[in-house]
């Protein structure tokens, strides 16, 4: 060693490049060197396209939600066990639920099946789209740390994983149940009213995923989302409308009614198949039935066929909305990133320990 050159410690060596950076694709890595050279717009000099683009990204959004759609789908691809297993209990369940309800009748019996298999089949997507939690909390740090760096712009990252979520996870799953369990439960062999079962029940599996993603978004582990996740699919399955009468609910909890969707899904489902019969009331002890026509058993139920199209259309705005919410959550977090880094790249290096002189150059 020569005598008064001072040991080399820690903090003379480069420092490693960054593990965001290095963990990604090529491409990624081009996004990350391009955005570097590009000057910051002054806010006098901004135009509509470029407060709308963003001064910070090169490409254009077409390139990249290519990327990141053939990045979820090769996920999706690498991984398929989630997909084949929602399917299979999907078929499964579709199986069960047409078997124990099979070619049912007309009377009050009928009723009561036809209520208890609508309550099975949305509370059975509710808490079958508790799988849309992991998604966003397990590729926190990934997106947090792309989003905050510029790589992509936020919505390209939430389209790909949220309508491949949708269409994987809650779209194929619906219409396999449905088509199976419609037809062998024996439901009015209707194309039109089929394909309303079928259109409601997809959109009862995407609100719940929807709703799972938004709380993965304001929650920091898995165990929290999930917990409050079942809470929440609970209340909803409990004001449904068929587990109590929604004209005789108290009026101070008669709004609760308007937060549930599965409320609106489920008097779709039982006005559209039960409106129009002569259901057959025979009491114990009388000798003949009583033609009840289903527009009065629907009205003692609390259940009323007018409300029927506005019950829908209300449904698609919860698709609509909670999809909007999720995605100005992830916009926050993605903001809350950015700052954090500014932050921390504003914040003075800390200070460097003086060289150690080694015992021989004393």
């Amino acid at each position: 060693m020569v005598e008064g050159a001072p040991l080399k410690t820690r903090a003379d060596k480069p420092p490693p490049p960054q593990l965001a950076v290095k963990m990604l694709s090529p491409i990624f890595q081009s996004f990350a060197r391009r955005k570097e050279k590009q000057s910051h717009v002054p806010a006098e000099k901004r135009t509509l396209r470029t407060s709308l683009t963003g001064p910070d990204f090169h490409r254009s959004m077409l390139t990249e939600l290519g990327v990141l759609y053939g990045r979820e789908i090769t996920n999706v691809v690498r991984n398929p066990a989630l997909l084949a297993l929602h399917l299979f209990v999907s078929l499964l369940m579709a199986l069960l639920v047409g078997g124990v309800f099979q070619n049912v009748k007309d009377d009050i019996s009928g009723i009561q099946n036809r209520q208890g298999a609508f309550l099975f089949s949305v509370a059975f997507f509710s808490l079958a789209s508790l799988s849309a939690l992991e998604a966003f909390i397990t590729e926190r740090i990934i997106f947090t740390q792309e989003g905050s760096g510029k790589y992509y712009r936020t919505i390209s990252y939430f389209l790909p994983k949220i309508t491949l979520d949708a269409l994987f996870l809650r779209i194929l799953p619906a219409v396999v149940y449905s088509c199976i369990m419609y037809w062998l439960m024996g439901l009015r062999p209707d194309g039109a009213k089929f394909l309303l079962f079928l259109i409601i029940m997809v959109m009862v599996a995407m609100t719940a995923g929807e709703v799972c993603s938004c709380i993965s978004l304001i929650t920091a582990s898995v165990g929290v989302a999930n917990f409050l996740s079942i809470v929440v699919m609970l209340l909803m399955i409990l004001f449904t409308g068929a587990l109590v009468n929604s004209d005789k609910i108290t009026p101070g909890l008669q709004w609760l009614l308007k937060l549930s969707f599965l409320n609106y899904a489920f008097e779709v489902l039982m006005t559209s198949q039960v409106e129009g019969l002569t259901i057959l009331f025979q009491p114990s002890g009388f000798p003949k039935p009583v033609p009840v026509k289903g527009e009065v058993v629907l009205d003692t139920l609390g259940q009323h066929s007018e409300r029927r199209t506005a019950d829908t259309w209300a449904l698609l705005a919860m698709v609509v909305g909670y999809l909007l919410l999720a995605w100005l959550l992830l916009m926050l977090r993605v903001c809350m990133a950015s700052r954090l880094k500014v932050h921390k790249d504003r914040a003075p290096p800390p200070a460097v320990a003086p060289p150690v002189e080694s015992a021989g150059d004393v």
